[in-house]
């Protein structure tokens, strides 16, 4: 948890990712340590999935146009895919604090343990996902407002589904608008290598360090370096998916201090290390390696050694208590 507040930019420190699965390719672990919630959109064919933690499994199929859902749990997580034909899927990566913290600013209690959806068919959900997915993968300039709206959704929701209550978002005050804040995103993108100072910041628009920190911590929910750093761990996951430079190049390129710094803060953003990423999602293709190896070693002691699953997931469909 980032300690953010309620924020009405949540997307600009969402991680979204890409990929296209085909049918000769061999069912690959795709491990992950989920610190954040996970959103799987299928966008093309289904898929059999198969996904395990904590010598637990769990086999569902993820329909066409079908979404999943797995909240943020701080577990080793590993996801196994199989496809009969092309399957393209959107992943995206929300902290945790962007659902919960909204709920709370409603006055309810956030809920205690949010649930899984498997293939579910939801309208918003795909419009929302498919919008996100449209920009933030696209390589032109973007309406801030319409990823802004595509987000808000979303998290409305995600949370609606939850049974939690809509968030009030015309309670912000004080906060930048949505002008002011792509400008400012815009800048701090063309400035990753040097890093955006508060003072830098404030004379964009004439304001003093203390207040522009204020009013950016209450529009974006974190502070401008923790905000920084989520933009160059945004930039860092095209990079790695296209470029075949180091990591420490990278991280240099990037503003970081150190490569291990760059590790350390790609890890606790995404739940995975650069090299992992780029693994998974790189385009050069590659040959099973180290790390799926000892996932596919780390999978057959499961099996061996896993309890009965106590009990099937919910279907999201499925009514439950405290639910809508």
């Amino acid at each position: 948890m980032d300690g953010a507040s309620h924020s009405p930019y949540p997307h600009y420190s969402w991680f979204a990712v890409s990929r296209t699965m085909h049918a000769h390719e061999r069912p690959a672990p795709f491990p992950l340590r989920q610190v954040n919630h996970v959103l799987f959109h299928a966008q093309s064919e289904r898929a059999e999935v198969q996904w395990i933690c904590r010598g637990r499994e769990r086999h569902f199929v993820v329909p066409e146009q079908a979404v999943h859902f797995a909240a943020a749990d701080g577990e080793e997580h590993v996801r196994i895919a199989r496809v009969a034909r092309t399957h393209r899927y959107l992943m995206m990566l929300i902290p945790p604090s962007h659902l919960e913290q909204i709920v709370a600013s409603e006055g309810c209690d956030p809920p205690g343990n949010l649930q899984p959806m498997v293939g579910r068919h939801d309208p918003v959900l795909q419009s929302c996902l498919t919008r996100l997915a449209a920009i933030r993968l696209s390589e032109e300039a973007c309406s801030s407002l319409s990823e802004a709206e595509a987000s808000r959704q979303l998290v409305l929701r995600l949370a609606e589904l939850n049974g939690c209550g809509r968030p009030d978002w015309s309670r912000d005050e004080s906060v930048f608008d949505a002008r002011s804040m792509r400008h400012f995103v815009d800048f701090i993108d063309a400035n990753l290598r040097l890093g955006p100072t508060l003072e830098g910041m404030g004379m964009l628009i004439g304001l003093s360090p203390s207040h522009f920190a204020r009013k950016f911590r209450l529009s974006t929910g974190l502070s401008l370096q923790r905000f920084v750093n989520r933009r160059r761990v945004n930039r860092s996951l095209e990079i790695l998916r296209t470029k075949p430079e180091s990591l420490s190049s990278v991280a240099l390129d990037l503003g970081f201090s150190s490569q291990s710094h760059f590790t350390n803060l790609f890890s606790s953003l995404t739940g995975m290390t650069p090299a992992k990423y780029r693994k998974q999602f790189g385009r050069k293709p590659g040959g099973t390696g180290e790390g799926v190896r000892s996932a596919l070693k780390s999978r057959h002691r499961w099996r061996r050694e896993r309890d009965s699953f106590p009990e099937e997931w919910p279907h999201a469909d499925e009514s439950r208590p405290g639910g809508r």
